[in-house]
């Protein structure tokens, strides 16, 4: 991990020392973690939001570094922070550590737990494709290990604000459009019935919203607000690479960070802030483009009502 380039300025706990050792608790035999977790208000720092991280861990410290993230700061990400990007076991450790980093789990964690360690050299799932070669390359004691960390992650996290604003992160859509759902879900995914639209697969990889509602326009028989909560924070779903969207009070950052045309967004809600940063790897990168802040979404909702 310490190959990844550090911006000057910016400080990650235990960053020179931090080496991809086993650790006893994890890797004790464990079952799921909760499945709803809320995290104390953050009285030393900032809390800031990010979509689907996918990997890139270096495109998140460029981001982190400008933005001024520092001690105390937070980071809370909506899942699917593993494949595509070159550094899927790295930032599956830093959310197992807790130091700053905080997510739910995405669809893509959830494909990891159905996987069998023991077939380190077998994609055995069709939707996979190579998506998880990082996986299979890794000896057996590691897909064991990250395999674990992925089962810790809760479905759905809540985070109370200083100004008392509560932000529910849920990865793809919160079931029924109501966060005390959401709350109850089940850490059990074992349901992987495509046709069966539990809560918890409603969670991890529905689209209705921002497919069905904002890109097609059609009208949901869904409310637009999301009941019991301030604010929801998603990933899953971009409408278009490189722009997030907001429905009523859900904000979709999902900007396809590991896309060739999109970029990683990042949201302080306290101060109502974005930024963002192009992929390098776009036409409109460049070698580490600058971070630019960008205008908040417009609400679509009064547009499709």
């Amino acid at each position: 991990m310490n190959d990844v380039v550090v911006p000057h300025g910016f400080e990650v706990p235990g960053w020179d020392t931090w080496e991809r050792g086993l650790r006893p608790e994890v890797d004790a035999p464990l079952l799921y973690g909760p499945a709803f977790v809320e995290l104390p208000v953050n009285s030393r720092g900032h809390d800031f939001f990010v979509g689907d991280i996918h990997g890139e861990l270096d495109m998140l410290f460029h981001l982190l570094g400008a933005v001024g993230f520092s001690s105390g700061d937070r980071l809370i990400a909506p899942g699917d922070l593993i494949d595509r990007g070159s550094y899927s076991c790295e930032v599956l450790e830093l959310a197992y550590e807790q130091n700053f980093l905080f997510s739910t789990i995405g669809n893509h964690e959830e494909e990891l737990i159905h996987l069998d360690p023991d077939q380190g050299d077998v994609c055995n799932s069709s939707i996979l494709g190579g998506e998880k070669h990082w996986w299979f390359g890794l000896p057996p004691e590691l897909r064991h290990r990250y395999r674990r960390i992925a089962r810790t992650l809760p479905v759905a996290l809540e985070v109370p604000l200083k100004n008392g604003t509560r932000v529910g992160v849920i990865h793809a859509q919160v079931p029924q459009q109501d966060w005390n759902v959401a709350k109850a879900l089940s850490p059990s995914y074992g349901d992987r019935n495509p046709n069966k639209l539990s809560n918890t697969r409603v969670a991890l990889s529905a689209r209705a919203i921002a497919y069905g509602v904002i890109r097609d326009q059609r009208r949901s028989p869904l409310p637009g607000q999301v009941h019991h909560i301030d604010l929801v924070v998603t990933g899953h779903s971009c409408i278009v690479p490189g722009e997030v969207w907001r429905y009523g009070n859900q904000i979709g950052l999902e900007s396809l960070a590991f896309s060739m045309y999109g970029a990683m967004t990042i949201f302080d809600p306290l101060r109502g802030r974005y930024w963002q940063l192009v992929n390098p790897r776009s036409p409109a990168g460049g070698n580490w483009p600058e971070v630019r802040e960008i205008e908040p979404p417009v609400d679509r909702r009064p547009l499709l009502e």
